[in-house]
């Protein structure tokens, strides 16, 4: 499922350090990955921005697409996450994302009708984003 965002730096001045966090509630199954013996997979979020628009019904970038968070488990999103292309943005500039959630691939077998004790089955979660940034740093200007 893919999620299309303009985030606009509104201010007068640049910004720097990007960074996207995600809040996520439900299945707990769907948010982190299983460790140990435990083999469930979580929900992976990706995101990508484009130079110019996203056409959302086909998920198509009309210019050039650049990667700025590879394919992470859910959980990692609960620290801030760092955009690694897109690091600054000028004042009054604004970024097109695509946000790219993914199910787990992964195979789960029910014996008789009932489902392995970590599945993914019939879970749900409920996301909620966050962007940040921080003023540039400061310059010396003559004037």
């Amino acid at each position: 499922m893919n999620r299309y965002v303009n985030i606009t730096n509104g201010g007068t001045l640049a910004s720097q350090g990007l960074t996207l966090k995600v809040g996520a509630t439900g299945t707990a199954t769907l948010i982190t990955n299983g460790t140990g013996g435990v083999t469930n997979k979580a929900l992976t979020i990706a995101v990508k921005s484009c130079s110019t628009t996203w056409t959302p019904a086909t998920g198509v970038c009309g210019g050039v697409t650049s990667t700025e968070i590879a394919a992470t488990p859910l959980s990692t999103f609960a620290a801030a996450q760092t955009f690694t292309t897109t690091t600054t943005l000028a004042s009054l500039a604004s970024s097109n994302l695509q946000i790219q959630v993914t199910l787990p691939d992964q195979a789960e077998t029910s014996t008789d009708g009932v489902s392995p004790a970590n599945t993914v089955q019939n879970g749900s979660v409920a996301l909620s984003y966050e962007f940040f940034e921080a003023q540039r740093t400061a310059t010396t200007t003559n004037s």
